[in-house]
C-alpha cells in the first residue's frame, strides 16, 4: 500500500477502480467522484474532445460498495 503525507494529512492508497479509456467503459482524467446513500458511484472525467458538448464525460461504473 502506498502511503503519502501532505501538510499533516496522511493518504493511504488502497484500490484502483476502472481503467484509462476514452470510451464509455473507462475514465479519462477523472476529477470528481460522488457516491449515493444507496451505494452507487458517479464519476465526472474529461471528454476525449473538449470541443464536444461541455468537455465532460459522466460515467456510472458498475461498482457497489
Amino acid at each position: 500500500m502506498l502511503t503519502t503525507t501532505v501538510q499533516g494529512r496522511t493518504w493511504n492508497f488502497s484500490h484502483a477502480i476502472g481503467h484509462l479509456s476514452i470510451s464509455a467503459e473507462g475514465f479519462l482524467f477523472p476529477y470528481s467522484v460522488v457516491t449515493t446513500d444507496s451505494g452507487f458511484m458517479y464519476v465526472l472525467s474529461r471528454a476525449p474532445d473538449p470541443k464536444e458538448d461541455d468537455g465532460n464525460k459522466r460515467s456510472q461504473p458498475n461498482f457497489k460498495r
